[in-house]
């Protein structure tokens, strides 16, 4: 085979480098340089390079959207299919990324997704998996103690149940479901430690009391207790209106209110202003039990009381109130059947002094981030 001989054409390609080799060289470091300005310029002065990152970082999460639209169209079969996909790609795979709660509806999704097609051990794994990503997330717990139990695995879904409760100590759903499943058993015991555990976690919330233009917002533990309160406020003279007591779905009890006028310089203190707790009061979301009980049916729960004449204007309230905790009727039938079968008679009696039963089961139990 003979080798290849230059022809006249490559003789001048060879004759014009070699002539203009140093205008070539310094061409081609420019355009080397022009490049790396422009990627300079687009990845560093305009964000291009962090932009490109966040689009493709965003991609997994808009698909997840549109994976969640068609699982709620029932297209379960498209669904799931997109799911998977989206799980294997998934760059989120520790709790602490910017994206970890898509990922954990991402595995909400997929279990539910699993869970429609009739593939529960795959949705009770995939649950599994939430925890394991965020195990302080009492809301992935209780989703694995719920299918668990539907899954007729009820040891998996006692220690689900323990674990809300671990986290989050007056979870109702979770009270009711380990109470349903102990009476169910004739286990009266652990019926009674459960309902005492609820009953005694301690729990503080916040109520609000609107008196003119202000709302004032007062920190209440939910024990049944009464608790004295005395709060600030700036109502200008003279005022005629009523007071509200915004409880959020808790069952209140309410034992006194007044309304204290302003101190004057150089004057004795003017006697507050009673306000009667009687049947002139109006209820939103809630029903008067007695004279002075209100039982919350949801979060919006307000009473309202009698209008209320305060020439001198008012600086503070003062009342007497104790909030309740949530008990469900078959929650209340289980526990004062279980503590009579225990012959805990006079600790109920005791108990049930501090309870009222109903109370919105969001109230204490459901929170927003």
């Amino acid at each position: 085979m003979t080798p290849h001989s230059p022809t006249p054409q490559d003789n001048a390609i060879e004759r014009i480098v070699a002539r203009h080799e140093r205008a070539l060289s310094v061409m081609w470091l420019a355009l080397c340089a022009l490049l790396l300005a422009t990627m300079a310029i687009w990845g560093l002065a305009l964000n291009g390079a962090e932009r490109a990152v966040d689009a493709a970082s965003e991609s997994w999460v808009q698909q997840l959207a549109q994976a969640e639209e068609l699982l709620a169209q029932g297209q379960v079969s498209l669904a799931l299919a997109a799911l998977e996909r989206i799980d294997r790609d998934c760059p989120a795979t520790f709790v602490k990324h910017r994206h970890d709660r898509e990922r954990e509806r991402l595995l909400a999704a997929l279990a539910s997704a699993y869970r429609a097609e009739g593939r529960k051990r795959r949705a009770l794994d995939t649950l599994e998996r939430a925890v394991a990503f965020d195990p302080k997330n009492f809301g992935n717990h209780f989703a694995l103690a719920e299918l668990a139990r539907e899954s007729g695995e009820d040891a998996r879904a006692r220690e689900a149940y323990e674990s809300v409760l671990a986290i989050h100590p007056t979870h109702l759903r979770s009270v009711e479901a380990l109470m349903d499943m102990d009476f169910a058993g004739g286990e009266w015991e652990r019926v009674v430690a459960t309902f005492e555990r609820y009953i005694e976690a301690w729990q503080l919330a916040t109520v609000h009391l609107r008196i003119g233009a202000d709302r004032i917002a007062l920190d209440v533990p939910v024990d049944g207790i009464p608790r004295a309160l005395d709060a600030a406020c700036a109502v200008a003279a003279p005022w005629s209106g009523t007071l509200a007591l915004q409880t959020h779905g808790y069952s209140v009890r309410v034992l006194a209110l007044a309304a204290l006028p302003p101190l004057r310089a150089g004057e004795s203190p003017r006697a507050a202003l009673g306000v009667p707790i009687d049947a002139r009061w109006s209820a939103t979301g809630c029903a008067n039990s007695n004279e002075c009980d209100w039982i919350a049916s949801g979060t919006d729960a307000s009473i309202e009381s009698a209008p209320l004449d305060a020439p001198d204007g008012i600086a503070r309230v003062r009342l007497e109130l104790a909030l309740f905790r949530t008990v469900s009727a078959p929650m209340w039938k289980q526990a004062e059947q279980s503590f009579a079968n225990c012959l805990l008679t006079a600790r109920w009696r005791e108990l049930s002094a501090r309870l009222r039963q109903g109370g919105a089961p969001e109230a204490g139990s459901v929170f927003s981030d």
